[in-house]
């Protein structure tokens, strides 16, 4: 039995142990079940639902109008870009959904090159669990929302060139 085989075997025994877990288990942690490849994926049991989240990324950064497809003039050298693949599971840790994500290798990018300056409007874990713990201490409602395409917009001064997935 090689890596990959065992590795995929871990996987299997993974989504297992959530059919053994308490209803109300809350999961803290993923159990790293997802692919580690689109190619993997797209030749693994869940193939279908992988392809049809792939068809629904890409079909939404069209939409967007996210990029051009263009030939690459002399002199550029395009960064790379890859597939994250992430399982949505509920609250009893059965898979929900299928998500494919196209991402930008954006740390192949030269300062003064191909960007200017930086900036991500994220929270930061410690900040979020500030607001959790003051939620729970206040009694307060706390609801969850998944939006399944959400993307940062701004526009870009700079020209960047990624190869296509």
């Amino acid at each position: 039995m090689d890596t990959e085989d065992v590795l995929n075997q871990i996987a299997e025994d993974n989504d297992k142990i959530f059919d053994m877990l308490p209803p109300d288990f809350a999961l803290v942690a993923p159990l790293n079940s997802e692919p580690r490849s689109l190619d993997k994926a797209l030749c693994g049991p869940d193939a279908k639902q992988w392809q049809e989240a792939l068809d629904y990324e890409i079909g939404q950064l069209k939409k967007l109008g996210t990029w051009t497809i263009e030939d690459l003039p002399k002199g550029h050298t395009p960064i790379p870009c890859s597939e994250v693949l992430k399982l949505k599971r509920g609250p009893s840790g059965k898979v929900q959904s299928h998500r494919v994500r196209i991402v930008a290798g954006g740390h192949r990018q030269v300062e003064g090159v191909n960007y200017t300056e930086t900036f991500s409007a994220a929270a930061k874990m410690p900040a979020v669990r500030v607001v959790l713990a003051n939620a729970a201490e206040q009694n307060w409602e706390i609801e969850h929302v998944d939006v399944k395409s959400a993307y940062l917009n701004a526009p870009l001064n700079e020209t960047i060139y990624m190869r296509p997935p």
